[in-house]
């Protein structure tokens, strides 16, 4: 019986973290920290980032572009819902 509500619990989080998708491309500072690891320092440079130089094309991009933010540090940020949707 516990194993079965571990298990629900488990499939619930999974689904609604896929849900919860915030494209970098639109996303305003706010949004982007609703993404695990990613404070309001780090999103108002993403921000600042994308207005100056133009929309983020991947995770690459993303880890080349802004200063603190690795190739793993920005695979988990996709994997935690973050996409890199229309360039804007």
């Amino acid at each position: 019986m516990f194993k079965n509500v571990v298990a629900t619990a488990v499939l619930c989080f999974a689904a609604l973290s896929a849900a919860h998708a915030v494209d970098i491309n639109s996303a305003d500072r706010e949004a982007l920290t609703s993404i695990k690891g990613i404070g309001s320092v780090t999103a108002q440079t993403i921000v600042a980032e994308r207005e100056a130089n133009g929309a983020f094309t991947d995770a690459k991009d993303l880890a080349a572009r802004v200063r603190g933010i690795g190739e793993k540090m920005a695979k988990r940020f996709t994997e935690g819902g973050l996409t890199f949707g229309p360039k804007l």
